[in-house]
Formats: C-alpha cells, sequence, structure tokens
C-alpha cells in the first residue's frame, strides 16, 4: 500500500509498528529496539526506519528529560484506521503515564504486553466500559495462575503513599461496578499494579498494604523501576 502523504509505501512491519505507537502512545528508540519485529535489525537500519517514518509523517518526536520520544499522528493513526488519535505532544500527566507503563512493559527484564482496547473489548466484553480508559490493563503470568492486571502511576508530587492506596481502593471500587470485573476478582484472576519510582517508596506500600485495617478487595502489587526517578516528580513518603 503506498499512501498520498510523501508517498510512504507501507509494509506489514510499517503496521505492526503504528499499532505499537498507537498502543502505548510513546515510543523511544530503545523501546522500538525491543519489538519482536526488531530483533534481527541493526541499530542503524531501526535508525533508518525511524526516520523514514518521520518524514513520511507518521510519527512525530517531542523532548522529555531523557532525550526524545515518538508519538503517533493522525495521519499515521489513519493509516491504521484509528481516528482517536490527536497527532500532538502528550501533557505532562499523560506522558508520564505513558512513559511509565512503556517502561513496565518493555524496557525491564522481564517484558510484558500491554493489552489493546480492541484485545480488552474481544477477549473482556463484560468488563467493557465505553469511556473509560483501558490501556493499562496487562497480563500478569506469575504463578498461581494468570491475572488481569490494572495498572496505576505514581507521579509523586505531593500525594503520600496513603493517598496513592486510596486511589487504588477508589479504582478497584470503580471496577466493582461492573459484572465482569467482579467474575474476575472471585476467581482469582484480577489484580492491581502500581508503578513507582523508587524502592523506598515501594517498601512503604507494602508495608501499609499488609496493614490495612480494611484489605483491599484485590492483590495490589508494587513495582519500583529507579531509571523513572527523572521523569517522575519528587515522592514524599
Amino acid at each position: 500500500m503506498v499512501t498520498e502523504k510523501n508517498k510512504i509505501r507501507i509494509q506489514p512491519r510499517d503496521i505492526a509498528f503504528l499499532s505499537e505507537c498507537w498502543i502505548y502512545k510513546v515510543e523511544t528508540r530503545q523501546s522500538i529496539s525491543t519489538l519482536p519485529l526488531f530483533s534481527s535489525t541493526s541499530p542503524e537500519a531501526i535508525k533508518s526506519f525511524i526516520s523514514r517514518h518521520r518524514r513520511a509523517g507518521t510519527i512525530a518526536s517531542a523532548p522529555y528529560v531523557g532525550g526524545s520520544y515518538y508519538y503517533l499522528t493522525k495521519f499515521g493513526g489513519a493509516i491504521i484506521g484509528k481516528d482517536d488519535v490527536t497527532g500532538e505532544p502528550l501533557k505532562p500527566d499523560p506522558f508520564i503515564r505513558a512513559y511509565s507503563i512503556l517502561s513496565f512493559c518493555r524496557l525491564q527484564e522481564e517484558k510484558r504486553t500491554l493489552i489493546n482496547p480492541d484485545e480488552f473489548k474481544r477477549h473482556f466484553p463484560d468488563c467493557w466500559q465505553p469511556g473509560r480508559r483501558i490501556n493499562n490493563f496487562f497480563i500478569d503470568t506469575a504463578p498461581p495462575k494468570p491475572r488481569l492486571s490494572y495498572i496505576r502511576v505514581d507521579f509523586g508530587r505531593t500525594s503520600k503513599a496513603n493517598q496513592i492506596l486510596a486511589a487504588c481502593r477508589r479504582d478497584i471500587s470503580k471496577m466493582m461496578n461492573h459484572s465482569g470485573f467482579v467474575d474476575l476478582k472471585e476467581s482469582g484472576e484480577l489484580q492491581m499494579t502500581v508503578i513507582t519510582a523508587m524502592q523506598v517508596r515501594k517498601q512503604r506500600l507494602d508495608r501499609m498494604i499488609q496493614l490495612l485495617d480494611e484489605p483491599l478487595e484485590i492483590p495490589v502489587k508494587t513495582v519500583a523501576i529507579e531509571s523513572l526517578r527523572d521523569v517522575i516528580a519528587p515522592l514524599k513518603y
């Protein structure tokens, strides 16, 4: 397929790449190199591939504290049939959320796969809620059984650990308003994962979860990713 804008010839690998940009909302050169479709591609070839898409206008770049990130343009979204793409750089909070999820899923030793909205609607129809942000779920395959896990990002700022747990409780309460999530909870197939930027914050959250007078309705895992410290605002404990 040859598109009109800048006459880019679209191959299956291009579709797969643009779809990943849509799912994760942000990409970096490092994260792109982790994609299976580039498993046997040299760094120079990946750089050339990115440049080709930038010239064609399917992706654009914006700065962040760690360098530059790439995002899908409206033209890139149109190629893969997604009309929900704004084609604009992410504002600070959406960027922190998207980059933290990208880092958690694709830039750690253990790789995870974010469930895209189309897959979520197909595989979890009883959990589907029109208008709800559902691009922050993944399947945690750790024993004893796979679980659908909702990702919450600890943004830091003035929020203390108890406020993060209060936000988790609100998230869980909203999910429990829908029968699909209730069924997953009762079968032990639902959990939450909280991403934070410091090990000491993770430890604080873990201790507080263990000491709660009213336990949370579903398991909550915490993950510390130290490389996010420059992206997420300073944390209070």
